[in-house]
């Protein structure tokens, strides 16, 4: 094979493996087939943490049902159950959820919204997470 061809395939794998993590670390979302969005959201006012989880089906949802956990990482790089939220559930396709807890400055927290949306009596899960420092 040619020098000059073997160099171009070479480049053109090179940049679309590149486009593919640059995706991945930008928080590309999964695709979801019942879902548009599903959204983590974890905010600070002073030591309390604000923890908001917001889901939106596709026309035709039935159902959403979702549950958060709040965590606090540690030096190590593992994360301490600080708290869950039992599952809440509606039924039209819009779901929000929003807590407060008692955090301490100075940590990372972590915010995981987990849920199921139901859609043409297909259920999906869906999840997703935010990190955010208290400080």
């Amino acid at each position: 094979m040619n020098p000059r061809k073997s160099i171009a395939m070479m480049l053109v794998f090179v940049l679309i493996i590149s486009i593919g993590a640059s995706a991945l670390a930008a928080g590309v979302s999964p695709k979801y087939v019942n879902t548009s969005d599903v959204q983590a959201t974890l905010s600070f006012s002073g030591t309390t943490a604000n923890c908001m989880a917001n889901i939106t089906g596709l026309s035709g949802t039935t159902k959403i049902s979702a549950s958060m956990t709040l965590e606090r990482k540690n030096t190590n790089g593992t994360y301490t159950l600080l708290k869950t939220w039992s599952t809440e559930s509606t039924n039209s396709d819009e779901f929000s959820m929003s807590k407060a807890y008692a955090v301490t400055k100075g940590y990372t927290y972590r915010l995981t919204v987990s849920g199921n949306v139901t859609r043409n009596g297909t259920t999906e899960p869906v999840s997703a997470w935010v990190e955010n420092v208290c400080g």
